[in-house]
């Protein structure tokens, strides 16, 4: 059975801690490597980060139990990169997409602390955007990521709607348990308790 659930992004709004709740469903296996990469793999390799990137088939398969109605993945990077969707539906046209947003200027700054602290970035926000050109990388992961609208489109141009789920950090953040049950719902498996 091929993977059949992807939470695509976006970076900093809570696509981890989905993952974690939905492994814990007793019909759900998400991946063991949380972002393979696997359909972002020659955008994600010119990357500043040390990425785990899966590209082999039998390596990406090797990262799901096989008795289980869904076997999810999560990796952000398949929100903004233009291909990806093509390669999703390619693989498995009749696959559910989860879209993970947040506020753009929170998700940003949430993106550049994170990379500041782990010693990725050491130019200041104003540098990088008076700068674009030559802080392309940098530009790309706080700014581009943030512009939504065109990034949806490229998964409604292949999937149905009703393959499509777009949940927001905040509704996440405020009412966990109902935002997972909407998930559950989704994905068409029983609601479940989950240690949130």
């Amino acid at each position: 059975m091929k993977v059949n659930t992807f939470i695509v992004g976006a970076p900093k709004a809570g696509t981890s801690s989905l993952h974690f709740y939905l492994n814990q469903h007793p019909e759900i296996c998400m991946s063991s490597v949380k972002e393979p990469n696997f359909f972002s793999a020659k955008e994600v390799e010119n990357l500043y980060y040390n990425s785990q990137i899966i590209t082999s088939t039998n390596d990406y398969n090797s990262l799901f139990e096989s008795n289980v109605k869904i076997k999810g993945e999560s990796s952000v990077s398949y929100l903004y990169y233009r291909e990806v969707a093509k390669r999703i539906y390619e693989y498995n046209a009749e696959a559910k997409i989860i879209i993970m947003l947040r506020k753009p200027a929170e998700r940003l700054f949430s993106h550049y602390l994170m990379d500041k602290r782990l010693g990725l970035c050491s130019v200041s926000l104003q540098e990088i955007y008076d700068n674009r050109v030559v802080h392309s990388l940098f530009f790309q992961q706080f700014f581009s990521l943030g512009n939504y609208s065109e990034q949806i489109k490229k998964y409604q141009e292949f999937f149905d709607k009703s393959q499509v789920l777009i949940l927001f950090y905040d509704d996440l953040k405020s009412d966990i348990e109902s935002e997972v049950d909407k998930v559950f719902s989704f994905l068409g498996v029983e609601k479940k308790e989950v240690d949130l």
